[in-house]
């Protein structure tokens, strides 16, 4: 996974998925989990997007 990739929000099995749309990898955080910009997104930690675990995402179409 890397910037640019659009992801997918799927969750973890003991989570309830939020409804969000595709999202863009607009970065990682200091854990090394990526920063996510979901379409749908309402409350954003700040203007690149929320900080997502790593396992709860999953790339769906990976950028050049």
């Amino acid at each position: 996974m890397k910037v640019g990739d659009l992801v997918s929000y799927i969750g973890a099995d003991h989570m309830q998925q939020p409804h969000l749309g595709p999202g863009l990898v607009t970065g990682f955080d200091v854990d090394g989990d990526p920063i996510v910009l979901f379409a749908g997104d309402r409350e954003p930690e700040g203007f690149g997007g929320s900080a997502y675990l790593l396992q709860t995402i999953e790339v769906i179409n990976a950028s050049g």
